[in-house]
């Protein structure tokens, strides 16, 4: 009788033992994907192995299933969003990545992600200037399948629309609405830290003050602003409906 070893690149080594006819059979556990064989027949009673070594490659199919989890839940299909961000409501895998595009009827898209928190929820605001909008969220797998959803909303501003957020260092910041002190930030100010954010809305115009303007990101009527100022220096700008951008002489 013959003995037969089978040894798996990078895996371990099996012995099968040949009937009076020579027949062997045994069975080979196997990697998804790429599994090299390497089989060679021992002499029962010498162990002298044969001359011969027979290879074999078998590929074993990754899985086709379909991507991750995704589950929109907001915003509803034709939603009509006024004077706000849209809100993102999500449900996906823990800690999955989800790429957004928002693409207008006319004009550039707007990219972003997300990210799911540990239960796999997400709830996040996506800033968009007034118009029609397809948004499309998509989850890749390790795999390379993507699940994808979509949502169609109109977006519309009336008035002015100011969105301030901490995105560097932070920064105190001091509000007028209509020539009035808002509420929001009192005749003190606020000091906003990495993160922060608030909104402040007129019908006429919203001026702000800044210690630190560089250290923010600011968006009117859903658009985002390009940097204003520097960092830690003070500045002040006023914020009008048609979308322009001046100094401001608040203090």
């Amino acid at each position: 009788k013959a003995r037969i070893r089978i040894e798996r690149l990078g895996g371990e080594t099996i012995t099968a033992i040949a009937d009076e006819t020579g027949l062997w059979s045994v069975e080979v556990p196997l990697d998804r994907g790429k599994n090299e064989l390497s089989i060679t027949a021992l002499d029962d009673g010498t162990g002298t192995a044969s001359a011969e070594t027979l290879t074999r490659v078998l590929i074993v199919p990754l899985p086709t299933g379909g991507g991750p989890k995704l589950e929109l839940l907001g915003p509803t299909e034709g939603a009509r969003i006024e004077n706000a961000p849209v809100r993102i409501e999500a449900s996906s895998e823990p800690g999955q990545v989800l790429s957004v595009t928002a693409t207008p009827a006319t004009g550039s898209p707007v990219v972003t992600q997300f990210t799911a928190d540990s239960s796999g929820g997400i709830a996040s605001d996506l800033l968009l200037p007034a118009g029609e909008w397809r948004i499309t969220l998509a989850a890749a797998g390790l795999g390379g399948a993507t699940s994808t959803v979509e949502r169609s909303v109109s977006v519309n501003y009336s008035g002015v629309v100011v969105t301030v957020e901490a995105t560097g260092s932070g920064s105190w910041v001091r509000a007028w609405s209509d020539g009035v002190v808002d509420p929001t930030t009192g005749s003190t100010g606020l000091t906003l830290v990495k993160g922060g954010r608030f909104t402040i809305k007129a019908t006429r115009l919203v001026e702000l003050r800044f210690g630190s303007p560089a250290s923010l990101t600011l968006s009117l009527n859903g658009r985002i602003l390009d940097r204003l100022g520097e960092v830690g220096v003070t500045g002040a700008w006023a914020f009008a409906p048609n979308g322009s951008v001046t100094p401001s002489n608040r203090k």
